[in-house]
């Protein structure tokens, strides 16, 4: 009969349990997560049928944090063949990348991480997602904020990715009504009232709610990311 052989190997007798520390439990969870994503990365995704660009990016192996302290939600990722977060930052010439473009050199300012890069990002313990992954039309994204204002959105409704991330991470940012429609659904400790993400505001401890950076003044960036530092600087301490 076919199959594979299974040799059982001897265990010596387990030594006294020692305590897991809080970060030793990110660790594990941040290896964990990466290796369950990985197995997927380069698959088809069901929702749209292309490889979302958070796998084509193998982002889980190579810009989450050894020690994740904290997760950014944004909406999405744009309209198709728009770059994406991960891409590379040009030398020259203005970032594509709104989201980025705002939130990095905001972060670095503050001190949040130490330079307005993706791996002085990274190394600051900070990974970041989209609450829709799939690249879609302007128009469709307009459509699907609309209805998460009410968080009536389908698309944020089926975000299963939402729910496997927030098992695992110790703090999350999630920025505008898209990403907040998603969590909503993903953690019944978020409650389903307001229509309203400014000013920012606090659920618990490991949620905080603020607007997009990607259709804000720079003056609103700069005060958004103010308010948001004592939360991210706690998760980075």
């Amino acid at each position: 009969m076919g199959g594979a052989f299974i040799r059982a190997v001897p265990r010596g007798e387990p030594g006294p349990r020692q305590p897991m520390t809080e970060n030793r439990r990110a660790q594990c969870c941040a290896g964990a997560c990466r290796q369950d994503i990985e197995m997927g990365d380069e698959e088809l995704a069901e929702c749209c049928s292309t490889v979302h660009l958070f796998d084509a990016q193998q982002v889980l192996s190579r810009w989450w944090p050894t020690l994740l302290r904290c997760l950014i939600i944004g909406e999405s990722p744009g309209e198709p063949g728009a770059s994406y977060f991960y891409d590379p930052i040009p030398q020259f010439g203005r970032d594509p990348v709104a989201v980025r473009r705002n939130l990095l050199p905001a972060l670095a300012s503050l001190r949040v991480m130490t330079a307005p890069t993706l791996p002085a990002f990274r190394d600051a313990g900070l990974a970041f997602d989209h609450a829709i992954r799939c690249q879609i039309p302007l128009e469709e994204v307009r459509r699907v904020h609309r209805l998460a204002l009410a968080f009536r959105s389908p698309r944020a409704a089926n975000a299963k990715h939402i729910a496997q991330l927030l098992a695992i991470v110790p703090k999350v940012s999630v920025t505008g009504h898209i990403a907040r429609n998603a969590l909503a659904d993903a953690c019944s400790d978020v409650p389903k009232i307001g229509s309203c993400v400014s000013p920012s505001y606090e659920i618990g401890n490991k949620f905080l709610i603020s607007r997009y950076l990607t259709r804000v003044a720079q003056a609103d960036v700069a005060r958004i990311v103010r308010q948001s530092q004592p939360f991210l600087g706690a998760a980075n301490a």
